[in-house]
């Protein structure tokens, strides 16, 4: 699906359920449903968790927490704050350090 690629060369841009849908040239309803039967998630989870990922990437690589959340879109610290505690069980913060006493 073109989908998942366009996530992962855009993730840092903004992405939304209805401009995906457009570039799919599918109904919403067909979109979702054939975007999760292929990833096993719905597509805001999806996006959500790969710029988590990227982030815990940055960070674990030594990238400050806020310029990771930026870099991965998330132009608010408390969405980015909350979804990373979702998708990692800890904050960022936790995770910087867990990472850092590990190198």
């Amino acid at each position: 699906m073109h989908s998942i690629e366009y996530i992962k060369n855009h993730f840092d841009d903004e992405i939304t359920l209805g401009e995906m849908v457009r570039r799919s040239a599918m109904s919403k309803t067909n979109f979702c449903t054939i975007f999760s039967s292929i990833t096993g998630m719905p597509f805001k989870e999806y996006l959500n968790r790969y710029r988590i990922e990227r982030a815990a990437e940055l960070i674990a690589a030594g990238e400050k927490v806020s310029v990771a959340g930026n870099f991965c879109g998330y132009g608010d610290f408390s969405t980015f704050y909350r979804d990373f505690k979702k998708y990692m069980a800890m904050s960022p913060s936790e995770f910087a350090k867990k990472n850092k006493a590990v190198k």
